[in-house]
């Protein structure tokens, strides 16, 4: 893994700060329908596809809502991807990443300096599909996107003089108890991932994400719907 950061200049000046994080992710995007979308979708042809020629494509069109559940770079698995972070333009090799447990001191948990270490805290953690409600007549399309090299990009002007420790990451927890964790993370589709990277927190501002495909991009769908017991089962559309 390489991870860089630039310092900064000056005292008590604004900074730039841009991180990017880069490697092969797997995105997961969850998109609400009912029974009436649903035999849309499986009439759908390659005329109706938005993208890749895939018919099933065109749920982000019919879809009564829809979140994203995982952008597919999970701070855990650090070592299967790059990042960089920099302030002014001027990177700074830096020694780890990691997540802060609740109620821990740094030095409890960490063997790097405080100034080389890029944090998440726990109790900054949000839990996935908290305030997304699924009602009982409504099923969820999943899409996969598996990305062979994607990057994800954030880059603002911060109002005070930054350093490596005023930067955190923001994570998403997929291991919660909701109806979206219910019908992904419990079922196993989500290739492993616990704590999803989401945003770039500092002095308690979030910073949100952009993501590109750089090479290889593959997409599939499947199906979520209760079972008469009231459990989430998957099957293929």
């Amino acid at each position: 893994m390489q991870v860089t950061l630039s310092p900064t200049s000056g005292v008590n000046m604004p900074s730039h700060v841009s991180v990017k994080i880069s490697g092969p992710a797997f995105r997961v995007t969850a998109y609400v329908i009912n029974s009436k979308i649903l035999k849309q979708l499986q009439s759908a042809t390659e005329e109706d596809a938005l993208y890749e020629d895939n018919p099933l494509s065109v749920v982000g069109n019919l879809a009564l809502r829809s979140m994203r559940v995982a952008n597919g770079f999970c701070i855990d698995s650090v070592d299967d991807f790059d990042v960089e972070v920099q302030i002014d333009e001027e990177p700074q090799e830096i020694e780890e990443i990691g997540i802060l447990s609740e109620g821990c001191e740094f030095h409890e948990e960490f063997d790097s300096d405080r100034e080389k270490t890029l944090i998440a805290r726990y109790e900054n953690c949000e839990p996935v599909g908290e305030n997304f409600p699924i009602d009982k007549n409504e099923m969820i399309v999943l899409e996969f996107e598996e990305v062979k090299l994607g990057e994800m990009a954030c880059s603002f002007g911060a109002a005070k003089d930054v350093t490596l420790e005023d930067i955190e990451f923001g994570l998403v927890d997929l291991d919660v108890v909701s109806q979206i964790s219910q019908a992904t993370y419990e079922l196993g589709l989500l290739n492993g991932m616990e704590k999803d990277i989401r945003y770039v927190i500092v002095d308690g501002q979030k910073y949100e994400f952009d993501m590109d495909v750089l090479s290889g991009y593959a997409s599939r769908f499947m199906l979520v719907k209760r079972n008469k017991d009231g459990n989430w089962v998957a099957s293929d559309l």
